[in-house]
């Protein structure tokens, strides 16, 4: 009996917790209907208005015949389940929009809201075409994708099942030892950072409404850009500057930005991230630079393009200021290695994370200095993270080299696609990085005449990469492994 009670209670968490998400995606359509009348874009109001609607009218049904006890808690399990839920809901009624102005079919649709809510930024539309409320929609999915909706909304409205799901999103990092005061933190600082950024592009000349797409884009580091030449468009070298800034601000963990806003320098500059960053952007850079200067022979195109171009690469943004047709093989390899291993845990951006790829280079350096030393001798090898000293234990380093063998393993299966519907080994491998890092460079392959499967695949990759693999993969076993059980 307890456990039919345990099932039902199981459902009735899930589904309420499913209405509160589906109430605040009807909020976030409706303001994008509220800025049709802004943008004087009637025509579009109910693209926004319809899905906004039934969001909400379903939400609040699941709500009202769900009644969740007060302070109950929620198991990891159903934790896993309400975030892919929910992602997938979100990306699914986002579609909305795209189909019913038709300017996309499903699958292209899908393909663009997908890399909006995972901070993509890879895009199949026109934006020189579509209407600006279309444009603001793009960043606020981003805006909202790159905080993470599910642990804002529940972390701020539901309480005890915080926690649960700030994990089950992928995130450890915790400003302070509540888990909502660090979510709200979290807020103030992502909000505060895209609002300087906003304020810094208008003192650069960039008009309002590029200004606030352009913040949410490099805070977010989502990437998505109301220009067709992105970045490069501007050709401001005070605008690329200031995007710089915004998008190593986005890719930092938020961690560490509490510890420097504390005044708490010299901690800051000895968090193994931060001085990965720093070390990898010195050997990465100049390196670009030699390959670039040969390619453009200017001085000073190669270095903001070297500079800017890997930058954004590495923060997993997608800003860009060139095309990449005509780079040669290494400054493309340069680039993919750059987001391969992406941001800081805790951050917006994607990819391996600089965490987990100083860990997996560190501990084959430990490995050979372990053999190198008297057998009686022990010594244990420590990170500084921006919550304090984390010693490398045998686990740790195996969770660590586990994800990254998952992500190759993705990687590589993913570049084998395309590469089977004719694209080359290197651009095929470039543009498939991009997808799973979540950074949204193209070499060119990413367009909306490429065949839905091709699209599926690189949406799944999207997907996957924001939710960091382990997520879907441990919730959906455990889901099976529960329906047999509630079979037998």
């Amino acid at each position: 009996m307890d456990y039919i009670i345990r099932i039902k209670q199981k459902k009735q968490i899930i589904y309420s917790y499913i209405g509160v998400i589906l109430i605040v995606l009807g909020f976030i359509l409706g303001f994008s209907a509220f800025t049709t009348i802004l943008f004087d874009e009637s025509s579009v109001f109910w693209a926004f208005g319809r899905p906004c609607i039934i969001s909400i009218i379903i939400g609040f049904a699941l709500k009202y015949f769900n009644k969740v006890e007060k302070g109950l808690t929620i198991k990891s399990s159903e934790g896993g389940i309400i975030v892919i839920l929910f992602w997938i809901i979100a990306i699914g009624i986002s579609t909305w929009p795209f189909i019913d102005l038709g300017i996309l079919n499903f699958t292209q649709a899908l393909f663009e809201t997908t890399s909006g809510w995972t901070t993509t930024g890879l895009s199949v539309v026109d934006v020189t075409k579509i209407p600006q409320s279309l444009l603001l929609f793009r960043s606020i999915m981003q805006f909202w994708g790159g905080c993470g909706l599910a642990v804002a909304t529940m972390a701020l409205l539901l309480g005890p099942a915080a926690s649960t799901l700030y994990g089950a999103e992928g995130r450890t990092d915790r400003l302070l030892p509540n888990i909502k005061k660090s979510v709200k933190l979290i807020m103030i600082l992502y909000t505060g950072f895209t609002v300087l950024g906003v304020i810094l592009y208008l003192l650069a000349g960039m008009n309002l409404f590029d200004s606030i797409n352009h913040s949410i884009a490099s805070i977010s580091t989502g990437g998505f850009s109301t220009r067709a030449g992105s970045i490069g468009e501007y050709n401001s070298i005070l605008i690329e500057f200031i995007t710089i800034i915004l998008m190593l601000i986005g890719t930092i963990n938020f961690a560490a930005h509490y510890v420097l806003l504390k005044g708490n320098y010299k901690k800051f500059i000895k968090i193994d991230e931060i001085q990965f960053l720093v070390k990898l952007l010195l050997v990465i850079i100049p390196l670009a630079f030699i390959s670039l200067f040969s390619l453009y022979g200017s001085f000073s195109k190669a270095l903001r393009v070297s500079i800017f171009d890997f930058i954004s690469a590495v923060s997993t943004t997608g800003f860009s200021t060139v095309t990449y047709n005509n780079w040669s093989d290494l400054t493309i390899f340069l680039m993919i290695i750059l987001m391969v291993i992406g941001g800081g845990s805790g951050s917006t951006a994607g990819g391996l994370k600089l965490h987990r790829a100083n860990i997996i280079i560190k501990s084959v350096w430990f490995n050979i200095k372990s053999k190198l030393m008297p057998k009686n001798n022990v010594k244990i090898y420590s990170l500084i993270r921006p919550e304090g000293e984390v010693f490398l234990q045998d686990k740790y380093i195996q969770d660590t080299l586990s994800f990254g063998y998952l992500y190759m393993f993705f990687l590589i299966l993913g570049s084998l696609v395309l590469m089977a519907n004719g694209f080359g080994a290197i651009e095929s491998i470039f543009e498939y990085s991009s997808c799973m890092s979540t950074v949204g460079l193209s070499i060119g392959i990413t367009n909306p005449a490429l065949p839905p499967s091709v699209l599926l695949v690189m949406t799944f990759g999207m997907f996957m990469g924001r939710l960091e693999f382990l997520v879907v993969i441990v919730t959906v076993m455990k889901l099976i492994d529960g329906w047999v059980k509630d079979l037998t």
